[in-house]
């Protein structure tokens, strides 16, 4: 397997081709990530600079009383439905995009144009295909993640409800549980990840159902061990260092920000939105050229 040739034509791909670059970003942005949030001390006018730690009803009471004075009830409804809508149009979009990127690179393959129509098009005939092989493909690990967390509820978190501190074994067996079931966890979820992968492109590229298409990724995957493996590490690799690199960069460029900020945090916004899109069109780049990477070894593969 050309592994060396593969990253090279998938970054040539993406590089020459926008709409592939562009469709990345929208599969970054409706993948959703997590949200760091500060950690501000409520302090009254007059108060100490550094005020002793507030219970949780008085901070509960600190809190409501900033929402009634500034009139934040609408802001945060209005927040709120928001991201409920966001986070219901990722459940469909993903796919979408993720079937795009396949088709889009596909094309590129074949010499086909790698138009931004054609593209959505092939998007929207697969997405439902993709939607559902994902949530079967993810079905163990599910399963597995829900019965540990049963048992550890069990274990620990239902003498709590009753008003009784666990037995000191049930803890300790609950934490044994836990670190046993990390690796297995990961294990799962490395082959969900990489059957998944394959199966997404044996929809979108050969046509194959939904059952299918997962039967055959697995065979695939079976018969191919080593090298899927192999792609899957190549893969995590490049992940890693680009996200490093994006990392510095947001930091270099991020720190001045908070300075300025902290004399005029109107201009920091502002300036912070061509940031945040910049960063956006990094990892949008980053996240099509590992997905035209695998669209390559999957072609690849595929025609030996």
């Amino acid at each position: 397997m050309p592994y060396g040739k593969l990253l090279k034509n998938s970054l040539k791909t993406v590089w020459s081709n926008k709409v592939i670059w562009l469709f990345g970003m929208l599969l970054v942005f409706f993948s959703g990530s997590g949200f760091n949030f500060a950690n501000y001390n409520i302090i009254p006018l007059g108060g100490p600079e550094e005020p002793a730690a507030m219970s949780p009803n008085e901070l509960a009471a600190q809190v409501a009383y900033f929402i009634d004075r500034y009139h934040l009830i609408p802001y945060i409804i209005a927040g709120i439905a928001l991201l409920v809508v966001y986070l219901i149009a990722g459940i469909f979009l993903r796919p979408l995009f993720n079937g795009t990127l396949i088709g889009l690179v596909s094309n590129a393959y074949q010499g086909r144009s790698a138009g931004f129509k054609d593209g959505l098009t092939t998007g929207r005939q697969n997405m439902y295909k993709i939607l559902g092989q994902s949530i079967l493909v993810s079905l163990p690990l599910s399963i597995v993640a829900l019965v540990v967390i049963l048992i550890i509820a069990l274990l620990v978190v239902l003498p709590l409800v009753q008003g009784s501190d666990p037995p000191g074994e049930r803890v300790a067996l609950s934490v044994v549980i836990f670190l046993i079931s990390l690796p297995v966890l990961l294990v799962i979820g490395v082959l969900v990840d990489f059957i998944g992968t394959l199966a997404a492109r044996f929809i979108v590229i050969e046509g194959k159902g939904i059952v299918d298409s997962i039967k055959t990724a697995a065979l695939t995957f079976r018969q191919n061990l080593g090298q899927v493996f192999l792609a899957g590490l190549i893969a995590f690799g490049v992940g890693i260092a680009a996200d490093l690199l994006i990392a510095v960069l947001f930091l270099a460029a991020g720190i001045p920000l908070v300075l300025i900020g902290t004399h005029n945090l109107v201009l920091a916004l502002v300036m912070a939105v061509p940031l945040m899109f910049g960063m956006l069109a990094l990892i949008g780049f980053v996240k099509a050229f590992i997905s035209a990477y695998w669209t390559y070894f999957f072609i690849t593969l595929r025609s030996k």
